[in-house]
């Protein structure tokens, strides 16, 4: 089985994110791409692919993203699951807390690739999110802003979750 994490980081958040997660997966450096780095033959040698995403737009997905949804869209049947997370700011943006991973949610669903690594919404504060499907996170939200005393705990605690649920063993 072969992991890719792959995510669009505007000021440095999602990128550090990832690393740490890629970090406690174990995985090796060329396992870890940018948005711009992924290609049809990079989703061709990969099982599982983990999706990084901040939060600047209320309803809509940040643009460099929409090139790695697409490839995906157009190539499905490469990947047998993903994985979210997203970063974002439930203090100053409560309406809109981790927006993108739900827009990536909406997304990927309907194309039958198995979405794992969903999390409680327990120990956030927010008021919306279309992060949020049947009350549980479709990914994981990190929120470096206001709670990142936390970030270590929920990269370890998701990456435990994802290793039990890797090609269905959950």
């Amino acid at each position: 089985m072969t992991t890719i994490i792959t995510y669009y980081s505007a000021n440095g958040g999602t990128e550090f994110v990832a690393q740490k997660v890629a970090k406690e997966l174990g995985l090796k450096k060329e396992h870890l791409l940018e948005h711009y780095q992924v290609t049809g033959s990079v989703l061709a040698n990969c099982d599982t692919l983990i999706i990084g995403c901040s939060t600047w737009y209320v309803n809509e997905l940040p643009p460099e993203i929409t090139p790695v949804v697409d490839l995906i869209k157009s190539q499905p049947h490469q990947l047998k699951q993903i994985a979210l997370f997203g970063t974002g700011n439930q203090t100053d943006y409560p309406y809109s807390f981790v927006n993108a991973l739900g827009l990536l949610y909406q997304q990927l669903q309907p194309l039958g690739i198995d979405i794992i690594g969903l999390t409680s919404t327990r120990g956030y504060t927010f008021t919306n999110s279309l992060a949020v499907v049947n009350n549980t996170f479709v990914g994981l939200p990190i929120d470096e802003d206001t709670q990142s005393e936390l970030t270590m705990p929920r990269i370890k605690t998701w990456v435990a979750q994802l290793k039990t649920e890797f090609n269905g063993a959950a």
